[in-house]
């Protein structure tokens, strides 16, 4: 039987100071222009009216500085709450806030100290002043139904540096030069590179440079391809050193590296080479 957002749901955001619309059910489509309550609230009447009937729901973001950040995928908002344990305030601020799970990933709800902004991220998206949010109950076309994940608070960000790391924020790529393959790259090509201006496909080297060998006692979580170890690049008394088998990516909680580091990367780092170095020295 056809469902969609109850009237309990709708009501708990309503008292919490939030405007709530309906949607088609199935859909993410607002039954009715919505502009008006993003500067107030529809009454508790309305919201009986709206979802007496199978409805789906969306939270307005903006309104009451709502802020919900969007992770597009679940591995995304591991990876997030992973780095929200470096700290005693971004772990507090991840365990507090009401999370709800989506079809492929997570929102987390939180509110602006001032008028929240829509942002686009690679792999997130912070809904902002204008913007809607899917609410718990409602179906998506695909026939998820989206369900709270944790969490009742929206607590206050002054500035999304508080909550996401710089590499999450990540505006845009710079301008790449012409690649080349492998197939069109000699190996004398690769030995005589002298700048950092050549780029190559180095997929055959990554397959034999796995990160998780080059890390001294890398342990996996069983039936996970997330593990830890202690930072090579710092003094590290605990495990700080995160590695995702699956991506072969890895980092450090404490901030020894700003973006995520590849074979490439930390085989450099562990050796004190640059890129182009560190590719010669491998593909020897």
């Amino acid at each position: 039987m056809t469902k969609g957002v109850q009237i309990h749901t709708a009501l708990w955001f309503f008292n919490h100071g939030f405007s709530v619309i309906p949607q088609y059910i199935h859909t993410k489509t607002p039954k009715f222009r919505w502009g008006k309550y993003q500067t107030q609230r529809p009454t508790e009447n309305e919201l009986r009216r709206w979802f007496s009937i199978p409805s789906n729901g969306a939270i307005v973001c903006g309104a009451n500085n709502l802020m919900v950040i969007d992770f597009d995928d679940a591995s995304m908002f591991t990876e997030w709450l992973m780095w929200t344990n470096m700290t005693p305030k971004t772990r507090f601020i991840a365990n507090s806030a009401y999370k709800v799970r989506t079809a492929r990933g997570v929102h987390v709800y939180t509110r602006s100290a001032s008028k929240p902004r829509n942002l686009h991220y690679p792999g997130i998206d912070i809904k902002g002043f204008g913007g809607l949010v899917t609410i718990p109950g409602s179906i998506h076309p695909s026939g998820f139904v989206y369900t709270e994940y944790g969490g009742t608070d929206f607590p206050i960000i002054s500035d999304l540096s508080e909550i996401l790391p710089s590499w999450m924020m990540i505006t845009s790529e710079p301008e790449k030069p012409q690649r080349k393959t492998i197939d069109q790259l000699s190996a004398a090509d690769i030995l005589n590179m002298d700048t950092d201006n050549t780029f190559v496909d180095l997929e055959l080297i990554k397959r034999n440079y796995r990160i998780e060998n080059m890390l001294q006692d890398v342990i996996i979580d069983s039936g996970s391809h997330w593990g830890l170890t202690r930072c090579p690049f710092h003094d590290d008394n605990s495990p700080s050193f995160w590695v995702d088998t699956a991506k072969q990516l890895c980092g450090c909680f404490s901030g020894c590296t700003s973006a995520p580091l590849d074979a490439i990367n930390l085989y450099a780092r562990l050796h004190g080479l640059s890129n182009t170095e560190a590719i010669k020295e491998m593909g020897k």
